[in-house]
């Protein structure tokens, strides 16, 4: 768990003056990192923030969503994520934040990603999802939750995905409509069949 104190801030004093409480974050660790970034004065400054205004000694996502204004620039990994937890809300909020100058970039990682979800959904099939790390060429941290994200998926709806690609690639080369061509897609691979 991620404590106040491990950012090294001085933790917030109660007004009747009490000694500082120590604050949990354990569900929205991730939610704050991406929206203040990785300098710890922004997160000693946030995290502070979060235990001025949520009295429960458990922070949760909801608290860093409802009090932390976004400061870092969005990462296509959090987007990445997103889309592939199956997440509209958040893939659609974060696609918003993207810079438009991204657009191929942010397909290109897409299409990776959905080939990664397919390895992770025939290897999953055959019970020898341990072997995904080693059979991408990655480690293993980079995919611990590929394979809860490709089974919300079907095998179908992955190839779909792959093969949706192809007139988003020409609409991004060639069309003044490539956000709307990629966003459609994107929406397309979020939407349950």
């Amino acid at each position: 768990m991620l404590r106040h104190q491990a950012l090294g801030a001085t933790a917030p004093r109660a007004a009747d003056g009490d000694a500082a409480r120590q604050v949990d974050l354990d569900g929205g660790r991730e939610e704050l990192v991406s929206r203040s970034g990785e300098n710890t004065r922004m997160l000693d400054n946030d995290l502070a923030k979060l235990a001025q205004m949520v009295e429960a000694p458990q922070i949760e996502l909801a608290d860093v969503e409802r009090w932390i204004v976004r400061t870092a620039e969005v990462q296509p990994w959090d987007f990445l994520n997103a889309v592939s937890a199956r997440d509209m809300r958040r893939s659609l909020e974060l696609f918003n934040l993207l810079p438009a100058k991204s657009y191929v970039w942010t397909y290109t990682l897409l299409c990776g990603r959905i080939r990664e979800l397919i390895v992770a959904k025939a290897l999953d099939a055959r019970g020898q999802g341990r072997e995904l790390a080693a059979t991408l060429k990655l480690q293993s941290w980079q995919v611990k939750n590929h394979l809860t994200w490709a089974r919300r998926f079907s095998m179908a709806e992955l190839v779909a995905a792959l093969e949706g690609a192809v007139d988003v690639e020409l609409a991004l080369k060639g069309s003044a409509d490539s956000q709307t061509a990629l966003l459609l897609w994107i929406t397309n691979i979020l939407r349950k069949s």
